[in-house]
């Protein structure tokens, strides 16, 4: 039995004769995990063959069970264990995530240009207080450097939230904060990150500034 797995869905099972107890051999791709031959307690003549997605980003797709019992192989699709390393996947995500934001931080604090390109990707887009929205990696990367040397300051985004659209896309809000700016008051606003998994690892597609808007007057 061969399996070419891209995207499972939900299948209906489905039986085939089976010649031996034990399931045959299967070939799976590399991106596929196989635990193979799996006895099942309570069906003595039971044998699993479990398949599940190796990747991060397929932690939530179903997995595929073949079961032989006596003369009958059944293949099952559903969820299967893959799922249980939800949790712990987004956990991992979730630091690489805050680590991309870090790296920004630092990148700008030290007008680090490279460093600064390395983390976006090539259709980035920045939309800051002032109004101004900048297209583009080259165009973030200039407008970034431009403030941090006009403006000064240091800079800090403490990440409150990381929320996952999707298992490849994340919104990171927190709070940001460009303290020391010439014995001014430090400038406090929020800022919110759409940060993406690329072959590169996370990288960051579009961040949003935005400045508290004054309490609206009374009535």
């Amino acid at each position: 039995m061969v399996c070419h797995l891209k995207r499972l869905s939900l299948l209906p099972i489905v039986c085939a004769a089976c010649l031996a107890q034990t399931p045959p051999p299967v070939t799976v791709p590399d991106s596929v995990a196989l635990d193979a031959n799996i006895a099942y307690d309570r069906f003595p003549d039971t044998r699993l063959n479990v398949m599940y997605p190796k990747a991060p980003s397929q932690q939530n797709r179903p997995g595929v069970t073949g079961a032989s019992a006596g003369d009958h192989l059944a293949l099952m699709v559903g969820m299967t264990p893959a799922s249980a390393g939800t949790a712990e996947a987004n956990a991992s995500d979730e630091d690489a995530i805050k680590d991309v934001v870090a790296r920004y931080v630092d990148a700008r604090d030290r007008k680090d240009a490279k460093a600064t390109e390395a983390l976006f990707t090539a259709d980035a887009d920045q939309l800051v207080s002032s109004g101004e929205w900048r297209k583009g990696r080259d165009a973030v990367v200039r407008g970034t450097m431009a403030s941090s040397e006009s403006s000064g300051g240091k800079r800090t985004i403490t990440v409150e939230t990381v929320r996952f659209v999707t298992p490849d896309a994340a919104l990171a809000d927190g709070r940001y904060e460009i303290a020391g700016l010439n014995g001014a008051p430090p400038r406090r606003m929020w800022s919110t990150f759409l940060i993406v998994r690329t072959p590169e690892g996370w990288r960051i597609a579009a961040i949003r500034n935005m400045l508290p808007a004054p309490a609206a007057p009374p009535k």
